[in-house]
């Protein structure tokens, strides 16, 4: 039974964000959080990712659906430490391990560069990576995709949608020019 999949959908002004695991108590491993989608709805999402997982009751939820809750109400949270599992960070491979390692430096309020990001793990140029990684990123917020912008401080895009993106770094407070760009003193160093 410990490899039973579970889900629980948190509900936000987003839409509904999607969280998945496996195991009990101390031993559950988050397998994914997915984020709302333009024109798709996160419980649709979850069944075709994950057709064996079956909705947890509102008892015993890990503390991670609390935490984001909390998050998204405003509130500085820290993720650390949370059992990824092997499909997590553990899991993955150098540098794609590296990138998502050092996506959860950036402070909140603050914001890199793809290309920054990719010099501050030994990789200059590697901007394009770092896009990808941030891409199929199965952790948004634990591993904060957000708070990555193009180097000009436009916003670039976001699996929950260009306004959530935005919305999240806001909330952090991260502040923008009148033509939406991230302002330099935003810049994480």
């Amino acid at each position: 039974m410990e490899d039973t999949q579970f889900f629980w959908i948190i509900p936000s002004s987003y839409g509904g964000i999607g969280l998945v695991w496996t195991g009990f108590g101390k031993k559950r491993q988050i397998q994914q959080i997915l984020l709302p989608e333009p024109q798709r709805i996160v419980e649709e999402m979850m069944k075709s990712l994950y057709p064996r997982a079956v909705l947890h009751g509102e008892s015993d939820l890990p503390d991670l659906v609390w935490k984001i809750e909390a998050y998204l109400a405003g509130q500085d949270v820290s993720f650390s430490p949370v059992d990824l599992g092997e499909k997590g960070i553990a899991g993955e491979k150098n540098l794609r391990r590296s990138i998502l390692l050092q996506t959860m430096d950036i402070p909140r309020g603050m914001v890199d560069s793809y290309g920054g990001l990719a010099a501050k793990i030994g990789h200059s140029g590697a901007a394009r990576v770092v896009g990808t990684a941030m891409a199929t990123n199965p952790f948004p917020l634990i591993v904060p995709c957000h708070r990555l912008v193009r180097v000009d401080g436009s916003i670039g895009q976001f699996g929950g949608g260009v306004p959530m993106k935005r919305g999240l770094l806001t909330m952090e407070g991260v502040l923008f020019d009148r033509k939406g760009k991230v302002l330099t003193a935003n810049f994480y160093q």
